[in-house]
């Protein structure tokens, strides 16, 4: 089952665009099975789906998001449980082929992760000429691009190298 599942999700996952996040940046989805016989999916260190296993009932718990059309998800379960201050939708299945009703709800979790994960600050990856010339960020690793603190100072007009220099 735990396979089956991990299946659906690295389909789903591994259908963002690659300008959004390359495939090198995408970190494999890990399964950790918890005390109540739950399974849960992580990446990035947060909660991505959480899938619970019943006698007679399983579910899915989605972290609700702002660009998350819960009118589209009441129509296409039966049974859907949240209140307005909860972090998750309670959405229940009766097989899990029904993940993959979730597609575009997963991949904006995934993204919204992936953008909100903190990244290590550090000083500069060394393309900071290429980086001034351009008047933006190079490095195609998004993930180490989004802790330069260079970036920063050409977003905010400080330009210290190359062609485009004001300081």
């Amino acid at each position: 089952m735990e396979d089956k599942i991990l299946g659906i999700l690295d389909s789903i996952i591994n259908n963002i665009s690659d300008d959004i996040i390359s495939k090198d940046e995408r970190e494999k989805i890990t399964i950790n099975v918890n005390k109540n016989n739950s399974i849960s999916f992580t990446v990035f260190k947060n909660i991505l789906l959480k899938i619970t296993f019943q006698k007679v009932k399983m579910f899915v718990e989605i972290r609700k998001l702002d660009n998350i059309n819960l009118e589209k998800i009441l129509k296409q379960f039966e049974e859907v449980k949240y209140k307005e201050n909860d972090i998750y939708i309670k959405i229940y299945i009766n097989d899990i082929e029904d993940i993959k009703k979730l597609d575009y709800e997963l991949k904006e979790i995934y993204k919204y992760l992936y953008l909100n994960e903190p990244a290590d600050s550090f000083g500069c990856c060394s393309r900071y000429i290429e980086c001034s010339n351009a008047l933006k960020c190079i490095n195609p690793d998004k993930k180490l691009a989004k802790g330069c603190q260079y970036k920063q100072n050409i977003e905010s007009g400080k330009i210290f190298y190359g062609k485009n220099k004001n300081i």
